[in-house]
């Protein structure tokens, strides 16, 4: 499948999902659906913690550095600023030549309901 096809079979789905790559957390490709989740026009987008968290650097949420090349792997993304509790599952793809990329898609949402803790002083230990 050509990266062209494949971004149609992205743009046809439903749910929120975006392409993007475990070493730079860069956005190479977000579907429709994800453009409207963030609130997104066009291709405006750059990194992950920036685009979809407004963020200034990757959050302590991160799971970019614990994707296993060859199992999907389910977690949830908890939103303070949207109160919102995001289900996801994410894995490894081949879609960039030059950068380990993975596929996130959003399966869901619930309404959260607990405060922010404490910021840590830097992101995910892993990613940096």
């Amino acid at each position: 499948m050509t990266r062209e096809e494949f971004q149609d079979v992205l743009e046809m789905m439903t749910d929120p999902a975006a392409v993007v790559t475990a070493d730079t957390h860069d956005i190479v490709y977000m579907n429709a659906a994800s453009r409207k989740l963030w609130n997104i026009e066009g291709e405006a987008w750059q990194h992950c913690w920036d685009t979809m968290r407004n963020s200034e650097k990757p959050c302590e949420q991160c799971h970019m550095c614990k994707i296993q090349p060859a199992a999907p792997q389910e977690w949830d993304y908890k939103n303070y600023d949207r109160k919102t509790t995001y289900h996801n599952i994410t894995r490894m793809i081949e879609f960039d030549p030059e950068h380990p990329t993975f596929l996130e898609i959003v399966r869901g949402s619930d309404e959260l309901t607990e405060e922010r803790p404490a910021a840590p002083e830097k992101g995910c230990e892993a990613c940096g």
